[in-house]
């Protein structure tokens, strides 16, 4: 008991750097783990939990066809049927904040003004209520969404 207390009083003396860097150092340690190599390592709990739901079965794919230069790229991102379509949103700007961040491009992207000009869709039907599930869109495992620029109202 006594040992656990002196660890106690050790985490306790700690300054906010250092307990900093020691959850950072244990967070990469656990990355580093075969499940979640595959995770960003500035992953964040809603990264983690929908990956568990992934390796549980209890969340599926769903891949964004995004536009490049070369064609088409699948971006693939997590989800169940009971995420709704503004988690979805929010799931897609982290998930492509990260990749413009890897690729070196632009580190200023206003997602107000891309959801003002850009829709979701699937299977031609434009995502356009932000309370609706993926179940309503009937969005399943594997299905494909994509970006449609949106017609300015004249």
């Amino acid at each position: 008991m006594s040992e656990t207390n002196e660890e106690y009083q050790a985490v306790l003396s700690l300054s906010h750097k250092e307990a900093f860097e020691a959850t950072n150092e244990l967070l990469q340690k656990l990355l580093n783990d075969a499940l979640l190599k595959d995770l960003p390592s500035d992953v964040t709990s809603k990264d983690l939990k929908a990956k568990i739901a992934l390796e549980k079965g209890r969340a599926y794919i769903v891949y964004l066809k995004r536009a490049t230069e070369t064609g088409f790229e699948d971006i693939p991102l997590i989800a169940d049927h009971k995420t709704k379509l503004i988690d979805l949103k929010l799931n897609i700007q982290r998930t492509l904040s990260r990749k413009i961040k890897e690729e070196k491009g632009t580190s200023c992207l206003s997602w107000k003004y891309f959801w003002k000009t850009y829709w979701l869709v699937h299977n031609n039907e434009k995502l356009t209520d932000g309370s609706k599930t993926m179940k309503a869109y009937g969005i399943k495992e594997n299905a494909e969404i994509m970006f449609v620029k949106r017609l300015r109202k004249t």
